[in-house]
């Protein structure tokens, strides 16, 4: 009877099609319901493990403080376990079959814990008896479940009709059947809970069926966590005072920034933290890159460079009205975290998880191998995410070096928060992270160009891959009198014509370093270019100190709506500009906010070839809308009014 319950339990649908809560929603439910003793095991096999469950962890909150010899963690439960990498996944895993297996160990281990089993039977004493007991556990697992449902009645029933139990020969006669009952109460609920925690089913975010599970739902997603029975949005719900979209669009604007650039009453407005930090790591996600060359070299570089800048750019959008979608790749504006704490972490944050290098208020500058100066760069918030902000302060490296092994030095000033505009395009963390050179290298128009910032700009704007034109369409680009042996085949073209047009307009940046024991940090320096270059943005290896001249590229693309786009800009605001013309600057943000919402994956260039023309015609009906109105929050509120939701 057991293994047909637990088969009911585990009945699910198609795993592709739907969300699975993720690490954060998943703690928060098991602490919910076991209480303060279930902790450290829902540490070990639920937050410690991002790949399984998904959930990106934020840098900024982890704040480790030395007292003596003891080291004292004060980080909030989304701090970065293991190491920086973590900071960049998905929000929702599609590892199925690591979640359950972690899943069914921590409850196994839950259900051997006393002081777990105890609790959880004392939150069910208001409870008059075991069926009560029974509908109130299941309420637990599933909050948007009727106690009436038909699923709630299956289980309820086939637990109660359970022959594991102890005195089954009372059970048969309706005298002794409540004597039964008692004597097998915190039993029944033993079983029950472990059978109910096992499954994947309590962790799914399922379609809803009506208001009430539409608002849970956002709430889940939005938050991280599930209303509590006194949520005032669900109560109005309930008593049909208020739609859930209504509901929804009420919770996103707590997250709402205002003048200050922060949310209102920061410190008390607990669910708008929780909304801020949940898509700011949604779209942090959106940029992968996280690494300056190799980030054991730059043991200071997260302390003072925003890692998160380009996803600020997004948040901002989405939070603040005055900030419309395309902004994001325009202007000169470098952006931080605004977060707060009760405590000044001693720690830096570094590449691995267990190195612990102290701060410091000043860190040494290397002037040559022998002589050295210092400097005391801003260290960056830490704590939780309460607001956005502009960076207003100048921190100038006085000095550097141009590589690690074979140092020429610099006394150059670098600014290390430096825009060179475009949003996101020209933001000094973007190109730090993308640039894809090592130290030193001089972009020669030959083979040394900071490709990978054209083809990781293509990924995390355009939602697009390389190559985006045709062999066809490339033909005009191919340059004969070239030595380079990719200049002169269309194949290859199809990816350089974009990769290094655009790359040009990185012409005069380069990765330096600061290259000191524990004290170190990348940057980028931007070179004065003063020297005119041809307006053929091909003939890149005929021009001497291609680094020295003035930048300037093209924009060639093809969009999803087949336009060959081929157009000269001479700085990255007019490249921002051009993407923001293309169609698929706004399908890339609908499919990606569509699946984050819903949990179905569209690529953009498979659109058109939905096989569901009501799906078809609605996400390219929002597309176009949102390309219209330019605002993140009516697209979150067209999606979440939507069948798919």
């Amino acid at each position: 009877m057991m293994r047909v319950l637990l088969c009911l339990i585990l009945i699910s649908s198609t795993h592709s099609e739907e969300l699975h809560s993720n690490r954060f929603l998943t703690a928060s439910i098991l602490e919910g319901i076991y209480g303060p003793s279930s902790k450290d095991i829902i540490e070990d096999n639920i937050l410690s493990r991002p790949n399984s469950f998904g959930g990106p962890c934020s840098l900024m909150e982890k704040i480790e403080v030395q007292k003596e010899d003891q080291l004292i963690n004060k980080s909030s439960r989304f701090y970065c376990r293991n190491g920086i990498s973590e900071s960049k996944i998905s929000p929702f895993s599609t590892d199925f079959q690591s979640r359950f297996a972690l899943t069914k160990k921590a409850c196994d281990q839950l259900a051997e814990n006393k002081n777990v089993s105890n609790y959880l039977y004392d939150s069910l004493s208001s409870a008059n008896n075991i069926e009560d007991k029974i509908s109130k556990l299941i309420l637990k697992f599933y909050p948007d479940m009727r106690s009436s449902s038909d699923f709630a009645n299956q289980i309820k029933t086939q637990l109660l009709d359970s022959n594991t139990l102890k005195f089954n020969f009372l059970k048969k006669y309706s005298l002794t059947k409540g004597l039964f009952y008692n004597l097998n109460s915190k039993s029944i609920v033993e079983k029950a809970s472990h059978l109910l925690c096992v499954s994947e089913k309590w962790q799914k975010i399922s379609k809803s069926d009506n208001d009430l599970q539409k608002y849970i739902k956002c709430h889940k997603i939005f938050t991280g966590t599930s209303p509590k029975n006194d949520n005032k949005r669900l109560i109005a719900i309930k008593e049909k005072e208020m739609s859930a979209e209504m509901a929804c669009q009420e919770l996103i604007e707590t997250a709402k920034l205002g003048k200050e650039s922060k949310i209102a009453t920061p410190l008390k407005n607990l669910e708008g933290q929780k909304v801020l930090r949940t898509f700011q790591s949604f779209h942090n996600s959106w940029f992968p890159n996280y690494m300056a060359y190799m980030a054991d070299d730059s043991p200071i570089l997260y302390d003072i460079v925003e890692l998160e800048e380009p996803a600020f750019f997004l948040t901002r959008a989405l939070f603040n009205s005055n900030f419309s979608y395309s902004t994001i790749v325009q202007g000169s504006d470098t952006l931080k975290g605004i977060r707060e704490s009760d405590h000044n972490s001693d720690f830096l944050i570094t590449a691995g998880s267990d190195e612990k290098i102290k701060k410091r208020e000043e860190y040494k500058v290397m002037l040559s191998k022998t002589d050295s100066t210092t400097w005391s760069p801003t260290h960056l918030d830490r704590g939780t995410l309460i607001g956005v902000t502009e960076v207003k302060t100048k921190d100038i490296l006085p000095a550097h070096s141009n590589q690690l092994f074979f140092p020429v030095f610099s006394s150059t000033p670098v600014d290390i928060h430096k825009s060179i505009g475009g949003g996101i395009l020209g933001s000094n963390s973007y190109i730090l992270f993308n640039n894809g050179r090592p130290h030193g290298n001089l972009s020669d128009g030959k083979k040394v160009l900071m490709r990978a910032y054209s083809k990781n700009l293509i990924r995390d704007l355009l939602c697009r891959d390389l190559p985006v034109i045709s062999p066809e369409d490339s033909i005009g680009f191919i340059n004969t009198k070239s030595k380079l042996s990719w200049s002169q085949d269309k194949n290859c073209m199809s990816c350089h014509a974009t990769m290094d047009t655009m790359a040009g307009l990185l012409r005069n940046a380069e990765l330096i370093i600061n290259d000191v024991s524990e004290q170190g940090s990348s940057h980028i320096k931007y070179h004065q270019g003063t020297k005119s270059a041809p307006k053929n943005a091909m003939l890149f290896d005929t021009i001497k100190d291609y680094h020295l001249t003035k930048a300037s590229g093209s924009f060639v693309y093809r969009d999803i709506e087949n336009n060959f786009i081929n157009t000269r800009v001479d700085n990255l605001d007019q490249l921002g500009l051009q993407i923001s013309k293309t169609r698929d600057f706004y399908a890339c943000a609908t499919t990606r906010y569509f699946k984050f919402l819903t949990g179905k994956n569209i690529s953009i260039t498979q659109i058109n070839d939905l096989k569901d023309p009501e799906l078809k015609e609605f996400i390219n009906t929002e597309i176009s809308n949102f390309k219209q109105h330019q605002d993140l929050q009516t697209l979150i509120k067209r999606i979440i009014s939507s069948k798919w939701f």
